[in-house]
């Protein structure tokens, strides 16, 4: 393999721009099954800070003496898909690894409902239990809207990135955010809108598939019982706290104009046309 490829054999190494071992792909695939494992939608956003560390400390194992250089190629299996199945593993062990660590240590990071004040000094299992499923609801979610919008290409991903740090409040600075996307003020707006009505509507299709409802109750009597199901939960997770995901109900006026029935219809920016379908 020429020193100025990468390991998959697919794509050059970005010698101008720093030291890499990987190419720009599979530097991608490196930062999303990271962000995936520990970001904003993950565990409460507990961890989401710690992502470009945890994405660094990557990089450091594949540059080390057991790393890329262990890869053994199988003569069986194309060198690409041979190559990204052994950096997945790779990155999916350290990240096994670094989530462990962080159980083991839940001082390193802070999460923002742990400070609510409880009349109780422990949880009790039903809190845990609600405050599971809130977050197993959540995640769900982020990770089906993300994969459509990943579909659509190299520039949704980079998008998918930076709006969903805007809408978990991970990032308060909008225009970073539209220099990063080169997107106007009005734009980022509507894309930051949409991604948060999408994951609420897919939480709340996840909830109503649970609920046993009579098949001939009207559309607004499902409603009210979603809305009901979600205010338990949350009255049972966080009985002291006025704690809210993304997905609970708040006046959204411009999601709800653009709101569609199908779970991804409403992704597209001003301007551009869904996509035709076979």
């Amino acid at each position: 393999m020429a020193a100025s490829l990468c390991p998959c054999g697919e794509e050059p190494l970005d010698a101008h721009h720093g030291m890499h071992t990987i190419g720009v792909r599979c530097r991608e695939l490196v930062v999303r099954h990271v962000r995936r494992r520990f970001g904003p939608h993950r565990f409460a956003g507990r961890y989401a800070a710690e992502v470009e560390d945890i994405v660094q400390e990557c990089y450091q194992k594949l540059l080390a003496r057991a790393g890329v250089d262990s890869f053994q190629p199988d003569p069986a299996r194309k060198r690409s898909d041979a190559f990204r199945a052994w950096l997945w593993h790779v990155i999916h062990f350290h990240c096994n690894n670094k989530a462990d660590y962080f159980r083991r240590h839940p001082e390193v990071a802070g999460c923002q409902f742990d400070n609510l004040p409880e009349t109780h000094f422990m949880t009790t299992p039903e809190q845990e239990f609600a405050r599971t499923r809130l977050r197993e609801l959540n995640e769900r979610a982020v990770e089906a809207i993300e994969q459509r919008w990943q579909a659509k290409g190299a520039e949704w991903v980079e998008r998918f990135d930076v709006v969903l740090s805007l809408v978990y409040g991970k990032e308060a600075d909008s225009q970073r955010a539209r220099d990063r996307l080169g997107v106007d003020d009005v734009h980022l707006r509507v894309l930051k809108s949409r991604l948060t009505h999408a994951i609420r509507r897919h939480v709340r299709t996840q909830i109503c598939q649970e609920l046993a409802l009579e098949p001939d109750l009207g559309r607004a009597a499902v409603e009210r019982a979603i809305d009901r199901e979600i205010a338990a939960m949350f009255q049972t997770a966080y009985p002291t706290g006025n704690v809210r995901y993304v997905f609970w109900n708040e006046d959204d006026s411009m999601a709800t104009a653009t709101a569609e029935p199908d779970l991804g219809a409403d992704l597209e920016p001003p301007g551009v046309q869904p996509e035709a379908t076979s």
